[in-house]
């Protein structure tokens, strides 16, 4: 291909180029929807996805885990997300259609009652409004006792549900009871009833106030170590403890199990026995799920290498060390909330693993059995990448690979260019070597015969003798 050809192809590159950004509609820049630092009570990214579906919206794209959406319009999907919650859809809608149906026949108490029954509907609105509530609705009723000392008896039932998808603390629900009751004038907090969706409630029988205690402490153990490690999802911590003696306390034994305290039957006293003279020693079990193990491998491997956008499988080897540094990350972090000493303490936790069912870290490996394979696969998937971002109508995130494929294309025209040039070159060389009468040596003995036929046609003139002989004896010499 000559120069004129490279030149033509490179300006028919750039001008595609061109006209592509030029056709870009508006070039809106894309930014997530949710921060990543918000917490792990945010809705994943499927589920908004899903929202967004039935809303009729499809301007968004999904990179890398995040939902992505036009800057201009991140407030309208942020409201549609928050509309389209999961609050019971019932919750007031027949109250405050009651109440809008006003009546002038109407008695004094239905109107009161209406009153009290719309400020429970606002009290729901209110408990949703809260960090940690997914959402709550309130009901209120009241019933009014005649006779010689007429009263009225009041109560409410709250039912909630916390975004975590957890019980909530013995104290918050106390909290939430006590407002309930100070909402309306005569109303004590017995007289409200709190109902956890989150709670599983397997024991009805009346618990001591110590074994009460007992439990509180665990469950503010157990939220401990949940905030502590929500940057390890879908962990299950329990939390349990007992109480030993610690005049007859004893060092663990290495054959224990590892799940329990190493202590003996002497340890086990009675609840006579003064609370002074015991301490409440916490087992603490922490369920991983297998996939946690594979995200630990690939921060390994990011660790050692940088910028590689692509991670190779684990060996079963590498993988059992994944485990095992995570595993100790998990105990380094739960030792200090427990006893003071070290070796009891870490004789209380027990890490175990169990399957999550989760393929999408496997599948996002890249598996080849080369190196070279593993090159191939990384430039087929980052193709695929821009080749996708182009379809999507983002021809600026597809221009950089497409002016990378065009100077590969310019500089393998030029290397074949070069190299017929020199194929060229070489064939000449060769074959004016070869042929020793081609060229100017074939001029050079053209003009000497017809220079020695003159001379030989002037000789016959002037000596014709000495001609004859000449000529005889060029014939001897040939014969």
């Amino acid at each position: 291909m000559t120069r004129q050809s490279i030149v033509v192809v490179l300006v028919v590159l750039v001008i595609g180029g061109i006209y592509l950004i030029w056709q870009q509609p508006g070039s809106t820049a894309m930014v997530p929807l949710i921060n990543a630092a918000a917490g792990d009570d945010q809705p994943s990214v499927a589920e908004l996805e899903a929202k967004l579906k039935h809303a009729g919206l499809d301007d968004y794209l999904i990179e890398d885990g995040r939902l992505l959406v036009p800057e201009s319009k991140r407030q309208h999907y942020h409201d549609l997300c928050h509309t389209e919650q999961a609050i019971p859809q019932s919750n007031g809608r027949n109250v405050q259609e009651q109440l809008d149906k006003q009546s002038y026949f109407e008695s004094e108490k239905q109107k009161r009652l209406r009153y009290q029954i719309a400020k429970a509907n606002d009290l729901g609105q209110t408990l949703t409004a809260f960090d940690d509530l997914a959402w709550a609705t309130v009901d209120y009723d009241e019933k009014e006792v005649r006779g010689f000392n007429p009263t009225t008896i009041h109560s409410a039932s709250v039912v909630l549900c916390s975004k975590s998808k957890k019980p909530l603390s013995p104290a918050r629900i106390q909290s939430i009871r006590e407002m309930i009751a100070a909402s309306y004038a005569g109303m004590t907090a017995d007289q409200v009833t709190v109902t956890d969706t989150g709670a599983q409630q397997t024991y009805s029988g009346t618990d001591t106030p110590e074994i009460q205690r007992q439990r509180q402490r665990e469950y503010e153990l157990k939220q401990e170590l949940t905030e502590l490690l929500k940057g390890y999802p879908e962990l299950k911590i329990a939390v349990t403890s007992r109480y030993a003696s610690l005049a007859t306390e004893t060092p663990p034994n290495d054959a224990a199990d590892p799940a329990t305290l190493s202590t003996t039957e002497s340890q086990q006293v009675s609840n006579d026995q003064p609370s002074s003279s015991r301490t409440l020693q916490f087992m603490i079990s922490v369920g991983v799920p297998e996939s946690q193990f594979h995200t630990q491998w690939i921060r390994q491997y990011q660790d050692h290498h940088p910028g590689c956008e692509f991670v190779i499988a684990p060996t079963p080897p590498q993988l059992e060390q994944a485990k095992l540094q995570l595993t100790n990350n998990l105990r380094a972090a739960i030792t200090p909330f427990l006893a003071s000493n070290l070796a009891t303490a870490e004789k209380a936790i027990q890490v175990w693993s169990y399957p999550d069912n989760d393929a999408t870290i496997r599948l996002s490996y890249a598996n080849p059995q080369t190196e070279n394979a593993a090159q191939n696969v990384s430039l087929a998937q980052w193709w695929q990448v821009h080749w996708t971002r182009l379809k999507q109508g983002r021809p600026d995130s597809a221009l950089i690979p497409l002016a990378a494929l065009a100077i590969l294309v310019v500089i393998g025209i030029v290397t074949v260019t070069k190299f017929r040039r020199s194929r060229r070159t070489t064939a000449t060389n060769i074959s004016s070597s070869t042929d020793p009468v081609s060229g100017q040596s074939i001029i050079a003995l053209n003009k000497q015969d017809h220079q020695l036929r003159d001379d030989l046609a002037e000789l016959v003139e002037s000596n014709p003798e000495l001609a004859a002989q000449i000529v005889h004896s060029w014939m001897n010499d040939a014969a």
